[in-house]
């Protein structure tokens, strides 16, 4: 098979977050649609666990220790940062040696930019994975670096709109949505649950929510709505009826955990990370997001693909754009009163069997196709 194109791909990143998937996909979706051969930068450990069998895949390994570095907080942060430029001799020595024509960037983007000094037909994508917050110093970097991208993927129009308000009219920006759907997830999602977890889920309603416990994730406002949801519920209905799993490790643990003790939350149960959280999400019957910011919100998306009906914030950028009325029960960002009523009317219609949410599920299951691989590759072919 004669092979078309040679691409790198270098997203250095510390936890557990929904990047790695959306890389990894990302190379499985040109792999099967293409005779490219994919070759990925393994910085710090994050891809050590995956495997493709391919003849057309390569790992590169430089530093493999990251079950020693912290995966959360501002450290974390830091690390990467050092890391990536630590790497940056190793990425160029590789260069030189695979003579890649594409290097596909999701992290700390602006490090292969600078390869661009040294090889002039080497084509640089940069995945914009977040949602960018701008202050003076990140508005320099962006507009003196990530412009000399040949192409930036955003994941929603509203990040491709704040880029172009922030770094100029850059005229090679195209909204990609991540492959984060694909025939794993339903197969990962059909798989028991431990006997412990099958009690918990044993209840009329059960609420999932899934993410790192940061202040991104605001989990502070979902269980200040429980506290009040339990208050009006009654003690008794609410533990017998009800059950919140959340699934993620991060910073916020112990305050999270302190305000569970203090307000008797019994019924709220932290389960750390899971590297399989689709038979949890398969058990549930609501997801619950109170972040206050995703792009786009890939547990939203991949509760969608698993008809699982949906309640988020309207923050930016994904929720914002992605999700309304009709496909899930959205609410103002920061109004528990108003997350509160959503959950008081679902009780009680679940409790009278009126509830009805086919109409959400159906929507919310079609805007989860536009996240699948064969949807991701045919969006960005023409750019390989």
């Amino acid at each position: 098979m004669t092979i078309s194109k040679k691409i790198f791909f270098w997203s250095p990143m510390l936890g557990n977050v929904g990047t790695i998937k959306a890389t990894t996909n990302s190379i499985e979706a040109i792999i099967d649609a293409s005779n490219h051969r994919v070759y990925i930068i393994n910085v710090l450990g994050e891809f050590s666990s995956y495997e493709n069998k391919s003849p057309r895949f390569k790992k590169i390994d430089i530093f493999t220790f990251l079950k020693y570095l912290p995966k959360t907080g501002y450290l974390s942060k830091l690390l990467i940062y050092f890391f990536s430029f630590v790497s940056f001799p190793f990425l160029l020595f590789f260069t030189m040696k695979y003579k890649p024509n594409i290097i596909f960037a999701s992290l700390v983007g602006y490090l292969p930019l600078a390869l661009k000094l040294f090889f002039k037909d080497l084509k640089i994508i940069n995945s914009i994975q977040g949602y960018p917050r701008f202050n003076f110093i990140r508005k320099f970097i962006w507009k003196k670096f990530y412009t000399r991208s040949d192409l930036i993927i955003t994941m929603t129009e509203n990040t491709k709109k704040k880029l172009q308000d922030n770094i100029g009219d850059f005229e090679n920006i195209k909204k990609i949505c991540n492959p984060i759907i694909d025939d794993k997830i339903f197969y990962l999602s059909e798989i028991d649950l431990p006997k412990k977890i099958e009690k918990i889920t044993n209840k009329n309603l059960v609420f999932i929510s899934i993410g790192r416990l940061t202040k991104q994730k605001n989990y502070i406002e979902l269980l200040n709505t429980f506290s009040l949801l339990k208050k009006k519920l009654g003690e008794n209905y609410f533990e017998k009826n009800i059950s919140l799993l959340i699934l993620g490790d991060g910073e916020d643990m112990k305050y999270l955990k302190d305000f569970l003790e203090k307000e008797k939350l019994n019924n709220v149960h932290f389960m750390g990370f899971q590297n399989n959280p689709f038979n949890f999400l398969k058990a549930s019957d609501f997801y619950i997001s109170t972040s206050l910011w995703e792009d786009p919100g890939h547990t939203l998306i991949e509760a969608a693909s698993l008809k699982i009906p949906i309640i988020t914030s309207d923050c930016p950028s994904g929720p914002n754009e992605f999700f309304n009325n009709l496909n899930s029960f959205k609410y103002k960002s920061g109004d528990i009163d108003e997350l509160l009523n959503i959950l008081i009317k679902i009780v009680d219609e679940t409790e009278k069997k009126k509830i009805n949410v086919e109409g959400k599920i159906l929507n919310a299951l079609n805007l989860s196709i536009n996240f699948s691989k064969d949807k991701f590759y045919n969006s960005l072919k023409d750019y390989l």
